[in-house]
């Protein structure tokens, strides 16, 4: 079978997730049938499982639920309800009651009253008969004696605002009785005044005839018209008359014929506004006795009442002599007739003669309404009418003149609120919300309880899913059978029912049960099954242990995390059963737990997307954790046959392969090359049968496997690529006898290119993580000044750049006449410290990033194409300085000192100052941070690949320049910073130093830095050596040498000083103090630069020559002394002794293995250089 070129194509492309169909034309339902779920995909079918399982009940608990809450709801209203209901009848029982009681009350209170009004009438009217007949006077001569003392006890007792009596003159009586009233008037008027007043102040004594005179006309005049057969002529009044010409008024009318004509009857006349001021008051005094009662007016309607004087006492069929008339404001009289608690009462009044007047009667008052009834209509149905009038005559009801009363009684609004409050609302509500809170607290419970099955159901999905993940489906169904088998007899013997994420802790964490000790599972079938057609796929990460050796923690895990978890989402998408990873290990099969019948295409097609995919995870990795991340490489190995799969209980328990062809496996790829896929004789096999052989490339030479012997392996490459692959290469590659971790770093370019080349792709992510590097140092730069500047009450450096002068600086010749003994670092300040906010947080101008990214990419440029200084090296500095600071750590026994002296409490700026003491101030100054890191970017900028020495034998320009000393130091310092002074980057500036002392302070740290990665210059290392003895080193008590006095501040700046030049030479050959294969990466690429300027002509002696032994004085003289001087500052803590280890370690090996692979890369630099020449002549030719 053959496949055409564009389904080759599609096999070798990376696989994506937005692939609508299979490259392969596989049977795409066998595939996905076959897939190996991941733990997300197995939560969410374990989920389904245990819903699906947990159904019936939940749909049991669904319907109690609803009936519960429909429960609750019912009696919630039902109870509700009747709470108002029930309240608010007894409110209306209450009011009804109370109206009944008050309305009675009144009822009472006014008979009463009207009762005693016609008692007092009747009283005084058997007086006035028994005192005329006592006296022998006829009538109408008769005037009571002492009237105002009787007519006022009798007004008293009526409560009334006026009694008089009128007297009944015949016409034949008449010039008799007015010659009467002109003699008595004065006399009685006088009388009432001096009683009444004490005083006739109040009476107006004018002269005055009384004659008979109708009412209205004009006093002490009789006029014909007037002449009537009798008059009814009112004569004595009590209170007094105010004027004596308030007598003898003929009031003769229909109300006054209606008493004589009944007889012995009191009658009421119309309500009418009665002007009694003027008459027996004054206007003002008539006012004044209104006043006095809360709420009444002289001009509001006054009742009149008349009654008979018979001539006989008690004889009312004699003749009526007199009528006695009496006027009462109702107003006035309903007063005092409830408790001053009782408000609101309506009493509407009533006559038959047409006229309806409104009340309130509240408490002990009586208030006018108006006229007409205004009661409220609602209110009607509580009417309690009883009448005012208590007539016996038979014809009293048919006579006219005279008007019936009677009144109703009505409740009001402002009496119901009495008795109607919020009561029966509060508790109804007091009751709902009782039913809320109650339905609420169930829902909350509910829910709560609903979150516990919940999360009951995803831990026990979660936990099936693990195992899932770790073990194929069939095997955890088995575990679970078997651990609820055994746990069954547990039960059987006592204890708790188990659910099923405790199953599965259960088996994942038990071990072996009490039943099973001493005999393992015996008592349980071995869970494992034979595969017979199987691919198994082991994938290592080339290179990753001296990789990670130079990486923190976290970014080794951020590395395995990437790239497996791509790896994870290929699987899943092919098909592939992911066994396991260890270390940096991945392990897959194909075949199994469901077997396939082309596990062999899936395993190769998975291995060659693994590694596509691989590289470009690696690329991004570089650009956020730095170098080298991109030279990773997967190695992939395949074997394909017969394996057995199967649990091993016991404590972690996994799912694991077994078998010869798992260890074959191992040695197929033990024995490969990194970024590409080794498959055995019986993988490529498979692949020929199933029409794939035109992807396999046969290794040259057989390879050999601990236990295998000899094997016959191929290469899994692209049919192109095998195509146009030079046999030089592949021989290379394949025939060296050196380990496949090292011979893929043997630099094998042309020497016309300088051995090494770094890809553009490769510079451009240098750039970007050197320029983020650099960001972050920077940020935490800014952070500081600006909470200096806060201390200082400084504007903040965002409001203008920094364009300062270089007259600030201290004018030089050259860069090493600037090289200071002590670089003085600010003083710790603790405000300071706890003013700093979160670096983080900090947001630089908006110019600052893309300034930095182009000063970055203007220094790449600057770098050569060396094989050892290049821009790849000057990251790796970098790289290393920013790990050794942040490995600047503060001793234990310094935290527990500040503990102590903060009573078991240890804060932040106490913490600061103690670790800027004990590391001479390098951590609380980011300036110093930022400048170490700048130098080490710098350091080799322009870098010809050639030592000092060499520019000077040349006499280049540069070292003319420089006084032939440190030529390509100062050269790169001059360069980088001409380029950081360019206008375009002022605003770059600004963030780096706001100031001339920021500016001359990063200028010193950086000319110090830079000029100590010179190390042979014999002056500068006198100078360096010379400061650590005074810094560091403690003086003989028996030497005669005079001890130099210098003060605190220049001893620790001193130490600070050399502490900074010392990280950057450690890192500048970091490579020394890492991990064996990073040394001899970097060791190689030293020796290719050497090597190259050597066979140009540029170097008298040949690397190869002193190369082994050089290596080892290099250890001897500088390496290790400089790892003992970085753990003698104190300031590393465990990371020195890591140093001084690696240096060890690397100086051991190479005295052991140094002189053969001087040897291998003597020979593979001959080789090439000769094949070169040979391609040169063919050129030629």
């Amino acid at each position: 079978m053959t496949l055409s070129s564009n389904a080759i194509r599609k096999f070798l492309s990376p696989v994506d997730e937005k692939e609508a169909e299979d490259p392969l034309n596989w049977d795409t339902t066998s595939v996905l049938s076959s897939s190996h779920n991941s733990v997300g995909d197995d939560e969410a079918q374990e989920v389904k499982e245990v819903e699906q399982a947990a159904k019936k009940d939940t749909i049991r608990i669904n319907r109690w639920r609803i009936v519960l809450m429909l429960l609750l709801f019912a009696t919630a209203v039902t109870l509700t309800v009747l709470t108002y209901i029930t309240l608010d009848a007894e409110q209306e029982n209450n009011f009804t009651a109370a109206y009944n009681e008050f309305s009675l009350t009144v009822e009472d209170a006014v008979v009463r009253q009207q009762t005693a009004i016609r008692n007092s009438l009747r009283s005084f009217s058997h007086q006035l008969s028994s005192t005329a007949h006592s006296l022998n006077a006829t009538w109408p001569f008769f005037t009571l004696p002492d009237f105002e003392i009787h007519a006022g006890e009798a007004r008293s007792q009526s409560q009334t605002e006026f009694l008089g009596v009128f007297n009944i003159v015949n016409h034949t009586d008449r010039l008799d009785f007015e010659e009467y009233a002109d003699y008595m008037h004065r006399d009685w008027i006088k009388e009432g005044h001096q009683y009444r007043y004490g005083s006739l102040k109040n009476l107006d004594q004018v002269a005055y005839h009384p004659y008979i005179t109708r009412a209205g006309s004009d006093f002490g005049t009789f006029d014909a018209e007037d002449e009537f057969p009798n008059y009814v002529v009112s004569w004595t009044y009590s209170p007094p008359p105010v004027t004596y010409g308030a007598t003898n008024h003929n009031q003769r009318g229909p109300l006054y014929d209606a008493v004589l004509k009944l007889g012995n009857e009191t009658l009421m006349g119309p309500i009418k506004e009665f002007k009694l001021g003027g008459i027996v008051f004054s206007t003002a005094a008539h006012d004044a006795f209104h006043s006095k009662i809360k709420g009444s007016s002289s001009d509001f309607p006054h009742g009149q009442y008349l009654h008979p004087v018979h001539r006989q006492v008690a004889n009312p069929d004699s003749d009526v002599v007199a009528i006695l008339e009496l006027i009462v404001g109702f107003d006035v009289s309903m007063r005092n007739l409830l408790p001053d608690t009782v408000k609101g009462l309506v009493a509407v009044l009533s006559n038959t003669c047409g006229q309806i007047y409104t009340y309130e009667i509240s408490g002990r008052d009586a208030f006018y309404v108006g006229p007409e009834d205004l009661h409220d209509t609602q209110f009607d149905v509580y009417r309690r009418e009883f009448d005012l009038a208590f007539l016996t005559h038979p014809n009293a009801s048919s006579t006219p003149g005279h008007c019936v009363y009677k009144m109703e009684l009505y409740p009001s609004t402002v009496f119901k609120d009495q008795y109607y409050g919020s009561t029966p609302i509060g508790f109804t509500v007091a009751v709902a919300l009782t039913f809320v809170l109650i339905a609420v607290v169930f829902v909350c419970y509910d829910v709560f309880v609903q979150r516990r099955n919940t999360n009951m159901i995803y831990n026990a999905a979660k936990t099936s899913a693990l195992v899932t993940s770790m073990f194929p489906r069939h095997i955890r169904d088995q575990l679970m059978q078997q651990n609820e088998s055994r746990k069954n007899k547990k039960r059987s013997k006592g204890g708790e029912p188990m659910t099923k994420s405790s199953k599965m802790r259960s088996f994942l964490t038990d071990g072996d049960s009490d039943d099973d000790k001493g005999r393992g599972n015996q008592g349980n079938n071995s869970l494992a099954d034979l595969y017979l057609e199987t691919s198994v796929m082991f994938a290592d990460i080339q290179g990753f242990t001296a990789w990670s050796s130079t990486r923190e923690p976290c970014q080794v895990f951020e590395i395995l995390e990437g790239s497996f978890t791509e790896m994870d989402r290929l699987a899943r998408k092919i098909g592939i059963f992911k066994v396991e990873t260890v270390g940096d290990c991945y392990v897959a099969v194909a075949g199994l737990p469901e077997p396939r019948h082309d596990h062999v295409v899936a395993i190769t097609r998975f291995a060659t997307a693994s590694i596509r995919s691989f590289g470009k995870v690696m690329q991004r990795m570089e650009v956020k954790l730095g170098p080298d991340c991109s030279d990773l490489q997967l190695r992939i190995g395949i074997h394909s046959g017969p394996v057995t799969a199967g649990v091993l209980r016991g404590d972690r328990a996994r799912f694991q392969l077994f078998g010869d062809t798992v260890n074959t496996c191992a040695r197929i790829e033990s024995s490969g090359t990194g970024g590409k896929i080794h498959v055995s004789d019986a993988t490529a096999t498979l692949l020929t049968n199933k029409g794939m052989g035109n992807w396999l490339v046969p290794r040259s030479a057989q390879i050999e496997a601990k236990g295998k012997g000899l094997l016959t392996t191929y290469w899994v490459e692209q049919p192109e690529a095998v195509a146009n692959k030079s046999p030089a290469v592949v021989q290379i590659n394949t025939e060296s006898g050196t380990d496949p971790s090292e011979s893929s770093d043997l630099f094998l370019r042309s020497l016309h290119h300088r051995a090494i080349a770094v890809s553009d792709d490769k510079v451009e992510r240098l750039i970007m993580w050197n320029t983020d590097t650099l960001l972050k140092l920077l940020k935490h730069v800014v952070a500081r000044r600006m909470a200096r500047q806060r201390h200082n009450g400084a504007l903040d450096y965002l409001k203008g750049s920094s364009n300062m002068p270089d007259s600030n600086l201290e004018k030089t010749n050259a860069p090493i006449e600037e090289v200071k003994e002590i670089i003085e670092l600010p003083e710790f300040n603790t405000t300071v410290a706890k003013l700093q906010p979160d670096p983080e947080t900090i947001k630089l101008h908006k110019n600052v990033a893309p300034q930095l990214r182009m000063v970055v990419s203007r220094i790449a440029a600057m770098y050569n194409q060396n094989s050892f200084h290049n821009f790849e090296h000057a990251s790796h500095v970098v790289m290393s300085v920013t790990k050794i600071l942040s490995r600047i750590v503060q001793p234990a026994e310094l935290e527990e000192e500040i503990m102590q002296q903060n009573g078991g409490i240890g804060t932040k700026a106490a913490a600061s100052e103690s670790l800027h003491d004990h590391t001479y101030g390098i951590t609380s100054d980011p300036l110093t941070h930022f400048a170490c890191a700048w130098s080490a970017l710098i350091h080799d900028v322009d870098h010809l690949g050639v030592p000092n020495t060499q520019l000077v034998e040349e006499k280049t320009e540069t070292s003319i320049r420089y006084n032939n000393r440190s030529v390509a130091e100062q050269n790169s310092l001059d360069l980088a910073w001409n380029l950081l002074m360019e206008d375009q980057f002022s605003d770059l500036r600004a963030a780096i130093f706001s100031n001339g002392e920021e500016r001359a302070r990063f200028r010193a740290l950086v000319v110090n830095a830079v000029m100590a990665t010179d190390i042979a210059d014999k002056d500068l290392k006198a100078l360096r050596n010379a400061r650590w003895d005074k810094a560091f080193k403690k003086g003989d008590v028996n030497s005669s040498d005079p001890v130099e006095e210098q003060s605190p501040r220049d001893a620790v700046n001193r130490k600070a000083t050399i502490v900074i030049e010392h990280i950057i030479q450690a890192s500048d050959i970091s490579h020394t103090m890492q991990h064996w294969h990073v040394y001899r990466k970097w060791n190689e690429r030293l020796f290719a630069e050497m090597y190259f300027a050597y066979k140009e002509g540029r170097a008298k002696t040949n690397p190869a020559d002193f190369w082994a032994k050089g290596e080892i004085g290099f250890f001897d003289f500088y390496i290790i002394p400089l790892a003992k001087k970085l753990k003698d500052c104190g300031v590393f803590g465990i990371s020195s002794g890591e140093f001084l280890s690696y240096a060890n370690q690397n100086r051991n090996e190479w005295e052991t293995k140094g002189p053969q692979i001087v040897a291998e890369m003597v020979e593979i630099y001959g080789k090439n250089e000769e094949k070169e020449f040979q391609d040169e002549e063919v050129a030629v030719l």
